[in-house]
């Protein structure tokens, strides 16, 4: 395979709350504590149609063939991804393992990658010979979500190292503005690892990260403190000691594409109609390295939002995520609960070439 052109198909999707069964012996007592009444009627029926709707469009990406690289979050930690990962192997031959993190987040949801091992090991470290898995944890005055990072290993060249790293950023729940700060300190936590990972690994390290950000590329939390930017020139001419990525969801985004869609009503008090926002929560980030590089880089063209037939609502304005939710919202019956959808974002995919 050396000397020879490889592609690799990545995609990135917020699975929407994909937990185990209500009653899982397997679940941590904390993480029973913390879910509580997110969990009421989520039984083993819910669970097994939730991960078939999943299961049922990942095998169906990258041409039917399922992707060399997933990066997931919103998955509670624990056997369900093995659940997940069992399903897609069933309708899919392929050697899927699994790298995540340990729970910290606050309401118990995780990062996780699912790579195909015939393509992708871990790397390990030298001295020690641990696997290559760090979880970043990003404090301010509370706990935010922690930055998963992976050090692969490319099986079909010389070991080229391709450094992934998950990012599950703090939500929007109370307020865009009320909880900016808590993704401001993401986004610094995302911009010093970088840096770190550049100064250890080298400057011509392939890195590329993904994530649900919970905020658009233009705002505060990724252009100044992550240092994401849709200027080339400002990658290329980046000085060492505060490195920028390359956004690569600018160019889909001006097109009128969205990941994420929110509906408010609109103001007045008499007013009934309500209004859509498209918003780009799901990114791609990339390191110069694989902007400008010659041994890995991303495909022209192949930067996209993954929108499988079925997977949309068409009565509206916009094609918009057609939603799973979950049976109970608040202790009481939920109006938006759909087991024949999936979830509440799209995927994105982008297709890396090694030269």
């Amino acid at each position: 395979m050396i000397g020879c052109m490889q592609d690799y198909f990545i995609a990135w999707w917020n699975l929407e709350n994909l937990f185990d069964a209500e009653d899982s012996p397997n679940r941590h007592p904390r993480l029973r504590e913390i879910l509580k009444e997110e969990l009421q009627g989520w039984n083993e029926e819910v669970l097994r149609a939730k991960i078939g709707q999943l299961s049922k469009i990942i095998v169906r990406i990258n041409n039917n063939n399922g992707p060399d690289i997933l990066g997931v979050c919103e998955v509670e930690d624990g056997p369900v991804i093995n659940k997940l990962v069992d399903r897609i192997t069933e309708l899919l031959p392929r050697d899927y393992k699994i790298v995540h993190e340990k729970y910290d987040d606050k309401r118990g949801v995780e990062v996780a990658f699912i790579y195909d091992a015939a393509k992708f090991e871990v790397g390990k470290n030298n001295h020690t010979g641990e696997e290559q898995i760090f979880s970043h944890h990003v404090l301010r005055s509370e706990a935010t979500r922690n930055i998963l990072q992976v050090n692969f290993r490319l099986k079909t060249s010389d070991n080229t190292t391709l450094i992934l790293i998950g990012n599950h950023w703090p939500a929007r729940t109370i307020g865009e503005l009320e909880t900016e700060c808590f993704r401001i300190a993401a986004g610094d936590a995302l911009s010093y690892f970088h840096k770190r990972i550049l100064e250890e690994h080298g400057k011509d390290t392939s890195i590329i990260a993904m994530g649900d950000f919970n905020d658009q590329p233009f705002n505060r939390s990724i252009m100044d403190h992550a240092l994401s930017t849709p200027y080339e020139g400002q990658v290329k001419n980046a000085h060492e000691n505060s490195p920028f990525f390359y956004n690569l969801m600018w160019h889909p985004m001006t097109n009128g594409e969205a990941s994420y869609y929110y509906t408010r009503k609109d103001p007045g008090p008499c007013s009934k109609t309500c209004t859509t926002f498209p918003n780009m929560l799901d990114q791609f980030m990339v390191s110069r390295s694989v902007k400008f590089g010659n041994k890995l880089n991303v495909k022209e063209g192949s930067v996209r939002i993954i929108k499988e037939e079925g997977m949309y609502d068409n009565e509206h304005e916009f094609p918009i995520p057609k939603k799973f939710g979950r049976p109970t919202s608040c202790g009481q019956p939920a109006s938006d609960f759909n087991m024949e959808g999936f979830s509440d974002h799209f995927p994105i995919s982008l297709v890396l070439q090694e030269m």
